[in-house]
């Protein structure tokens, strides 16, 4: 995975952003928007499919969607709830 470049970093810890291990920035105590949610479930509908149906691995989505298998948990509980 590339590094962030440093004038990005700058850029964004100007605006209260962080960045997190997948290169994702996000402000902290905010939720991410419906498009990123959106984003996020339907990668990990492919990851689950291309596994045969079974629980994708989180760390994959997360990478895949620049967010943290956290927030990628708490899709995926949504996604079973409803």
């Amino acid at each position: 995975m590339a590094a962030i470049p440093a004038i990005e970093l700058e850029q964004a810890a100007r605006y209260g952003l962080s960045v997190n291990k997948n290169n994702g920035f996000y402000k902290p105590g905010l939720e991410f928007d419906v498009e990123k949610k959106l984003r996020v479930q339907g990668s990990y509908q492919r990851f689950q499919e291309a596994n045969g149906g079974l629980r994708p691995n989180l760390t994959h989505v997360a990478r895949d969607c620049n967010v943290s298998p956290y927030y990628v948990k708490k899709i995926e509980d949504e996604i079973r709830n409803h």
